[in-house]
């Protein structure tokens, strides 16, 4: 063997133990990337406090939210919160919030979420149980009924019996400044997360790890190349050897 040949074959042996567990690690997260929907990943979340800080991001509680009754209602990223108890299941968008005979409205684009006090569902109302098919806000009559409005307003004192009504006569609910005593109790539920995809796209792409992440994955396809190569310039050189000296 010539001493380039084995200078060559020291640097690809070296080479291709520097590269396995990046070359690995792309392997594996582009597989799970690929696959993700069939593993249940395509809507997991991470919130881990030292990966959020990586990130850059920390919790931020919303600002506003619906009062009604003496209750808040406030929807953060993750959860949509009652008092600053999660909602299970949580209501998507919620619209606002009316308090009627003991029980609490709650109005989203096409239907009401009735609810107890202290968060539990009772049942859940759309059309044609209600008069609109779609809603675009919900209050309080003077007279104490729910009320909700699309083109047309209408109200109820038990969300099942409808009659039309005047809009003006209605207080409607609107979103308010959340008082800090309030913002402070839902902190817990607003520490930021992220898709589970987004931080592995960054991983696999070396993003995650600053700006020498992606030199390092670079470098790492530059070495698969030259292991390659190499790996058939040895192959040639070592089949040429035995074709010279077993000539056919």
């Amino acid at each position: 063997m010539s001493r380039y040949g084995a200078l060559l074959r020291h640097w690809h042996r070296r080479l291709g133990v520097a590269a396995s567990l990046f070359l690995i690690w792309l392997a594996i997260s582009g597989v799970i990337l690929n696959e993700g929907a069939h593993f249940g990943l395509d809507h997991a979340r991470v919130a881990a406090p030292w990966l959020m800080h990586w990130y850059g991001l920390a919790a931020t509680p919303p600002e506003r939210g619906y009062s009604a009754g003496g209750h808040w209602l406030v929807e953060t990223t993750d959860a949509t919160l009652l008092d600053a108890k999660p909602l299970t299941p949580s209501i998507q968008s919620p619209l606002g919030l009316a308090a009627v005979h003991a029980l609490l409205f709650v109005a989203t684009a096409n239907g009401l979420v009735l609810l107890t006090p202290d968060g539990q569902r009772i049942e859940e109302v759309r059309a044609p149980t209600l008069p609109l098919k779609s809603i675009r806000r919900i209050g309080r009559t003077a007279s104490g009924e729910v009320a909700i409005q699309d083109l047309d307003a209408y109200a109820s004192r038990d969300g099942e019996t409808w009659t039309g009504i005047a809009a003006d006569t209605v207080i409607w609910s609107q979103a308010q400044a959340l008082p800090e005593s309030e913002r402070a109790r839902i902190l817990p539920f607003a520490r930021p997360s992220l898709a589970l995809s987004r931080v592995l796209a960054d991983a696999h792409s070396g993003r995650l790890f600053g700006k020498l992440g992606p030199l390092l994955i670079d470098l790492a396809g530059l070495a698969a190349i030259l292991l390659a190569s190499s790996g058939v310039w040895m192959f040639w050189r070592a089949s040429r050897r035995r074709h010279h000296l077993h000539p056919r």
